[in-house]
């Protein structure tokens, strides 16, 4: 059970990572609804 954990960890550290990089904050809930001056943040 302990590599499920790992494995689902790095993946969610993986993913946030690409989100950070590549600005694929359109995948985060919520981004769509901000208000532009809480987008440039």
């Amino acid at each position: 059970m302990g590599i499920v954990n790992l494995s689902a960890g790095l993946f969610i550290l993986i993913l946030g990572i690409i989100v950070k990089k590549f600005n694929l904050s359109i995948l985060v809930a919520g981004y769509n609804t901000a208000s532009e001056e809480e987008k440039a943040k």
